[in-house]
């Protein structure tokens, strides 16, 4: 409300005297007498001065009248009037009041200028743009004066960088009374220097509402705008990335909104960003991997959730789908990051593509992976059954070369045949080479890990080495320190054929010089095996290939030196299998070391297998019980062999007979028959010779049972020894020696080797198929072996038909007394795979449970083996003789064009037919050319036929 000041004050009565009353008066006083004339003149005195005193007051209201006019029209544009102003100095007190009040209110005003002019860049121009007013920042920013700038039109401080638009519209604006608010760029007239404003234009109006100053007030941004700049061009630039990335980019809000999508993202997606910009994604445009398309309520990609949850980056390269907004779903792949502000969550960036393609590849290479590998599996098996098929005939060839041999020959058959049973070993060699790499390559090969003597191993390779080495005049070396550990754990016949091969190649490799083994123990269990030569060594280009199957340095090397390149091969895949490395250096003409790395850890001594002492006994008369035909054919061939009178029982019953029918000095009784067992034929056979009064017969069980009550219930029902199958010859002579009282040297009561078959434990190696050394050191021959083997064999399948069978009944004692005959049938066959998985039916059938497919498996896969060993021997019971070979005489003139005929066939790898020159070749040259022929030793042989040509004369 505007303040009121009420100036009137009361009325002052003045008595004012006439001209004629003073005239009068004036007479009078020239009547009267002085003191009358004193008076008189006193109060005319007084009325004058009273009347110029109410001049004067006139005077003074009228001029407070016209500054009342006056102020009112002044303190109208603050709401303030003042009216009945007559007092005077109630009039000059109000001023003084409202006189403060406009200082203090100035004083603040000038505050407020001080302040805004620190902050704020002001100007004032007129109507025309004419700069009426400039502050002091005004000044500063544009590098002038104030005198330079007043009077000076605004133009002078455009940049030029904004349209005439722009300022068409602004002066429209103000022209018309409205305040205008913008961002301007600005440019200093002294420095040329650009600066931008954010700027604020007053108009301020006359009396008639029209604009009659323009007061505008700025505020600096350049900075702000530099900075704006700098980010719009670095968002251009993401931007431009993200463009040209490749794969989706989109952003989103802690709500899962999206705030930006690249247009990649929109491409894979099917929406645009301001479709979606602001909108929830969830359930709206991507569904896990396992959700049916067309769900009502997608589900969330758990890597978006899991990164706006845990605050964590998350990875997800497969079993996400996306879905296009027309096209469907796609498989996808997304990398989600959180978005942090201060250490606060504000959303989540994630950068996806489309891996339909990828998956495709992946599809079509996992395709190609299953053919390549059906091709490896294929081309295996293919080189394990030309092997076998092969190593049939070659067996055959091999057996015909032994017998012959151990006939009378003359030398030149003798060579001969020493020459095809050479070859024919260097061809089985070969053979076993592919069908290694076969093994391994199907993953087959499996390790025997057992404790072993590396020492000893290392030191029979050179041994059996050395005599190779000596005929090239080559120093063979073992390097193997006394303070070396000598005891490992691991395959002992793998590392022997790792070590065979890459000393056998050095030596091949190698014509002068030496070839050394060196054996260090390595940090953290590392055996490290080192064989150096100084042989031709290799090229960077050569040793590229040196592991490659069916592979040499060269053309020229396999012409040279021969061989199939699978040696390294095979040396390198058991390497890896046994979890080591085998690496290769080499400089040409000066050497190679191989050095092969293992992880071995220390194993035990290896003490020496006790030997039982030969037991040289009486001839005898012994009756041998078994159901088994074969366990009989082998008891009457061991037995006999050493003259012993050995009659034959196949049960029970026909035991029982012949014993009241015949003395016997002992009887070697099996535990297990199908009419009447051990136990029973004891017992009543005993209970009969009670009766009759005869001494008690020796007995000794025979069982492949490693029960203790089965032995103690043989003890108990009379028998007085007990031996183990598989049979064990000098085992079996000492228990027939111990129970007979015979001087013969002590022998323990269980046998020493050998070992019974008994259950594999959970990490044992599988057994081996065949030992045939202890099959041909039992049976006597290998013909007596095959031919047993061949027998037993052939009912087998039977055999396994009917453990099925009466698995299937669930006759689980039948199964196990099934399994148990043929254990033993197995174990004195010394077939240790098929004892082991027959051990594990009776096993299992003896605690009534029901087998496991693990066991059926093990036990078909035994057999399989077995069958296939009988595929490569059933051929070497039919050995006969060869035709002898005779001797062809060759005319001098032949003979030049025979040794020549020789060099070219070597030049070309081709093994000549030395049974033609053996009769016009030199005494002396013929043992030289033939041993380096039994050793391939191509070179040597060369050298000597040239040798001999230059000698010859035509």
């Amino acid at each position: 409300m505007p303040n009121q000041y009420d100036l009137t004050a009361g009325d002052v009565t003045t008595q004012q005297l006439s001209t004629s009353a003073l005239a009068q008066l004036h007479r009078l006083a020239q009547t009267a007498g002085p003191e009358v004339q004193h008076a008189l003149a006193q109060l005319v005195a007084a009325a004058q001065q009273q009347a110029h005193l109410h001049a004067q007051h006139g005077q003074v209201q009228n001029n407070l009248a016209d500054l009342q006019a006056m102020l009112n029209r002044m303190l109208q544009p603050l709401g303030l009037h003042i009216k009945n102003w007559q007092d005077p100095a109630q009039a000059l007190l109000q001023l003084r009041v409202i006189a403060d009040d406009f200082e203090v209110q100035y004083r603040a005003m000038l505050l407020r200028e001080r302040t805004l002019n620190q902050h704020a860049i002001v100007s004032a121009t007129d109507v025309h743009g004419t700069i009426t007013y400039v502050n002091d920042l005004f000044c500063e920013i544009n590098g002038m004066a104030p005198h330079q700038l007043l009077g000076k039109n605004h133009r002078i401080i455009a940049s030029g960088i904004h349209p005439r638009a722009f300022y068409t519209g602004m002066w429209e604006a103000i022209s018309q009374g409205h305040t205008w608010h913008g961002e301007i760029c600005n440019r200093s007239p002294v420095t040329g220097q650009a600066y931008w404003v954010a700027a604020t234009i007053v108009p301020f109006l006359d009396a008639n509402g029209l604009p009659k100053e323009y007061i505008s007030v700025r505020t600096d941004i350049t900075k702000r705008k530099k900075l704006e700049q700098e980010l719009a061009h670095e968002r251009s630039f993401l931007e431009s990335i993200t463009a040209n990335l490749g794969k989706g980019v989109m952003v989103l809000d802690r709500e899962e909104r999206c705030t930006f999508l690249n247009p990649e993202a929109e491409r894979l997606l099917g929406w645009t960003l301001a479709q979606l910009k602001g909108q929830p994604l969830h359930g709206q445009m991507y569904f896990c991997a396992g959700q049916a398309e067309g769900d009502d309520a997608p589900a969330c990609p758990v890597c978006l959730c899991y990164a706006l949850q845990e605050c964590v980056p998350f990875d997800m390269q497969d079993d996400l789908v996306l879905v296009h907004k027309e096209r469907g779903s796609f498989p996808a792949a997304m990398t989600v990051s959180p978005l942090f502000e201060d250490g606060v969550l504000r959303g989540c960036v994630a950068v996806f593509h489309d891996i339909t393609q990828h998956k495709r590849h992946e599809a079509e290479l996992r395709q190609a992976k299953e053919q390549a590998e059906q091709a490896s599996q294929a081309r295996s098996s293919f080189l394990a059954n030309m092997s076998h098929e092969i190593r049939t005939p070659l067996n055959a060839i091999l057996g015909f070369t032994e017998a012959l041999l151990d006939t009378p020959l003359n030398p030149q058959q003798q060579r001969q045949l020493t020459t095809v049973r050479q070859s024919g070993r260097t061809l089985l060699g070969l053979l076993n080479d592919i069908l290694d790499t076969a093994k391994l390559e199907k993953g087959a090969l499996q390790l025997e890990v057992r404790d072993f003597s590396l020492r000893q191993l290392c030191q029979q390779l050179v041994d059996m080495l050395s005599l190779e080495a000596g005929k090239k005049a080559l120093s063979l070396h073992l390097d193997y320190p006394p303070e070396e550990p000598e005891f490992f754990q691991g395959d002992a016949l793998r590392i022997h054929q790792v070590l065979l091969n890459l000393l056998s190649n050095a030596i091949k490799f190698t014509a002068i010089g030496s070839v050394t083994l060196h054996v260090r123990q390595g940090p953290e269990q590392w055996l490290h095996v080192q064989v150096q030569d100084t042989g031709i060594g290799m090229t960077a280009e050569q040793l590229s290939r040196v592991f490659t199957p069916f592979a040499q340095a060269d053309a020229s090397t396999t012409r040279r030196f021969g061989g199939t390149g699978l040696g390294t091969t095979i040396a390198r895949q058991l390497v890896e299998l046994m979890h080591g490395r085998l690496q290769v250096s080499s400089i040409p003409n000066q050497g190679t070391c191989f050095t092969v790395c293992l992880p071995l850890p220390p194993g035990q001594p290896v003490a020496a297998t006790p030997m039982l002492a030969s037991v040289a006994l009486p001839p005898l008369r012994i009756l041998a019980v078994d159901d088994v035909p074969e366990n009989l054919e082998l008891l009457q061939l061991v037995l006999a062999r050493d003259g012993h009178q050995v009659t034959l029982a196949s049960g029970g019953q026909a035991a029982l007979a012949l014993l009241k029918a015949q003395a016997f000095d002992v009887v070697l009784l099996d535990l297990h028959m199908p009419d009447i067992d051990g136990f029973a034929v004891t017992t009543q056979w005993r209970a009969w010779q009670a009766q009759q009064g005869q001494a008690p017969t020796p007995v000794i069980a025979l069982s492949a049972s490693v029960l203790p009550q089965d032995r103690q219930q043989a003890f108990d029902v009379g028998m007085n020894g007990f031996a183990q199958k598989p049979l064990s010859v000098p085992c079996l002579q000492a228990e027939i020696a111990r129970v007979l009282h015979l001087d013969t040297p002590a022998a323990p009561l269980l046998p020493l080797a050998p070992a019974a078959v008994t259950a594999p434990a959970a990490n044992a190696p599988p057994a081996a198929v065949c030992d045939e050394a202890a099959a041909l050191a039992l049976w006597g021959s290998r013909a007596q072996w095959q031919g047993a083997l061949q027998r037993s064999m052939a009912q087998f399948p039977a055999v396994l038909a009917q453990l099925q069978a009466l698995h299937a009944a669930a006759q689980m004692a039948d199964v196990a007394a099934l399994a148990h005959r043929w254990r033993g049938v197995a174990g004195n066959l010394q077939l240790p795979a098929l004892a082991q998985a027959l051990h594990a039916v009776e096993s299992s059938a003896h605690q009534g449970h029901t087998l496991p497919a693990a066991a059926w498996s093990a036990l078909a896969q035994a057999w399989q083996q077995v069958h296939a060993l009988l595929a490569v021997t059933e051929e070497k019971d039919s050995l006969g003789r060869l035709n002898s070979i005779g001797n062809n005489e060759l005319l001098t003139d032949e003979m030049i064009t025979c040794m020549r005929e020789m060099l070219l066939n070597l030049e070309r790898s081709e093994y000549p037919d030395l049974s033609r020159l053996a009769a016009c070749l030199p005494p002396s040259l013929l043992p030289q050319l033939t041993q380096a022929l039994d050793h391939f030793d191509f070179s040597r042989a060369s050298a000597l036929l040239r040798e001999q040509l230059e000698t010859i004369k035509p």
